[in-house]
């Protein structure tokens, strides 16, 4: 009973700890980026630190809703005030929190409405770069960004002048936030933290014109939600703590890599196509995919909850051998 009603506690100072460290990084990471290499580098940043906090909120009430599912497979308690504090807080998460951060943000945009528009191209000269398969070194960059140097490929040199930066370093779009090229494949996220990113990135990209549309747009929102918290019916799969948070682990990360996939992957885009030349009109809206996966598995982990409550009332507790 006492550790279920620690649950609002677990939650709450989870969110705060995760908002924190995800707001910080948030802006170091910003503040580095925006550095050119021989420059003074300001780790700290008040508005980056704001911007920070409401990118974070969603990402971190998630990360502790998630946490807060672990910490009753960790601790036996009470599974119907269990159940009901779940329920409760998931209705925090996305009727409050998420959409304040929202429009949080907005008003961020509001306030500082040149600060994202920064330039974010900032080179400075006196140093050899690699741009294509060509060395660059930058002499002088005039105040309409315009550079003067030389270009070195295969030992020839020639002069330029009166250059764009972005002419002579053209970044992808996905690191199109690294001021100086130079740290281009240095500090472009790879691997693992490439993902995490496209997912946080896709999620806050698309999440608020959905909270801000009707019928589809909505649906689709609650969808994400009901698949998302109904990860709970996973907390008792099985006897073993170990397999329980392993599955919960698992099933958060699946659901959050094929809802960013339905809006970002080539095939899913191949998939509306598919439909759209067949005039099935309802199946070529993402949303309606959407609505689709996620009712699947929340029906799924609901029905695996509900089984394993009527079934095993002891399936929490570790497996002794006597």
């Amino acid at each position: 009973m006492k550790k279920s009603l620690l649950l609002p506690v677990v939650f709450i100072s989870a969110f705060i700890i995760v908002t924190i460290f995800s707001a910080t990084g948030y802006m170091i990471c910003t503040e580095s980026l925006k550095v050119s290499i021989g420059t003074k580098i300001n780790f700290f940043n008040a508005i980056s630190f704001l911007y920070g906090i409401s990118y974070s909120i969603p990402v971190a009430a998630l990360a502790a809703s998630m946490y807060m599912i672990f910490y009753t497979v960790r601790h036996e308690s009470n599974r119907g005030i269990n159940f009901l504090i779940h329920c409760l807080i998931s209705v925090l998460i996305w009727a409050l929190l998420i959409p304040s951060s929202f429009a949080f943000t907005n008003k961020l945009n509001e306030k500082f409405p040149d600060f994202k528009n920064a330039e974010t191209q900032t080179v400075s000269p006196n140093f050899f770069r690699e741009t294509g398969d060509q060395i660059c070194y930058i002499e002088k960059i005039d105040d309409n960004k315009k550079a003067s140097g030389v270009f070195i490929k295969h030992g020839i040199i020639t002069e330029f002048s009166g250059k764009d930066l972005d002419e002579i370093f053209p970044k992808e779009k996905e690191i199109s936030f690294i001021a100086d090229p130079i740290l281009f494949e240095h500090l472009a996220p790879k691997g693992a933290v490439s993902q995490v990113l496209k997912v946080i990135k896709t999620f806050l990209e698309i999440a608020p014109y959905s909270y801000k549309g009707r019928g589809l747009y909505l649906i689709a929102v609650i969808s994400l939600a009901l698949a998302i918290q109904s990860i709970y019916g996973l907390a008792e799969t099985t006897k073993w703590r170990l397999c329980n948070g392993t599955f919960i682990a698992t099933a958060f990360i699946f659901i959050c890599i094929i809802n960013t996939q339905l809006f970002i992957s080539p095939l899913a885009t191949k998939i509306m196509a598919f439909f759209i030349e067949r005039n099935v009109e309802f199946l070529s809206d993402r949303r309606f995919l959407q609505i689709i996966i996620n009712s699947i598995i929340f029906i799924i982990n609901l029905t695996v909850g509900l089984v394993k409550a009527f079934t095993n009332a002891d399936a929490n507790k570790e497996v002794t051998e006597e």
